[in-house]
């Protein structure tokens, strides 16, 4: 299975996190938009792109603007291109704490695919907002 763009999860982390803020749940997002609710789900976790109508129309709802989805994500994808070349250096400098192995022993933990895929959204999208803030501070 492929892996999904950056960008694409990046977006769709930010759908989830302002339909959390709003309290409004995938069903109710899926019927304001006349779509399923799996394509809720792939949407925010970046492995279905919001195609430009949908996109519009999720901005519509959520109250916010076509950047507030994209906000962060030239950092992103600036980061990416970094971390593709130096992505055994940065594996290997992973500090050895008890929240590293904390984090490492409850990941392996987890058997569903969807659940894996959940927790590395979060995080990436929090280490991700950092890396905005440190950019722009």
């Amino acid at each position: 299975m492929k892996s999904p763009n950056r960008i694409d999860a990046h977006v769709g982390g930010r759908l989830r996190i302002r339909r959390n803020e709003l309290r409004i749940s995938r069903e109710a997002l899926a019927s304001a938009l006349g779509t399923g609710v799996r394509q809720i789900q792939n949407w925010e976790m970046g492995t279905d792109r919001i195609g430009a109508s949908s996109l519009l129309e999720l901005t519509k709802i959520l109250g916010v603007t076509p950047s507030y989805l994209f906000a962060n994500a030239q950092a992103v994808a600036e980061e990416t291109r970094s971390k593709n070349a130096h992505e055994p250096q940065r594996i290997r400098q992973l500090p050895p704490t008890v929240e590293t192995l904390r984090l490492i022993n409850a990941f392996a933990d987890l058997d569903d695919p969807e659940a894996r895929t959940m927790v590395i959204d979060i995080i990436e999208t929090i280490a991700q907002d950092q890396i905005y803030n440190r950019h722009n501070s």
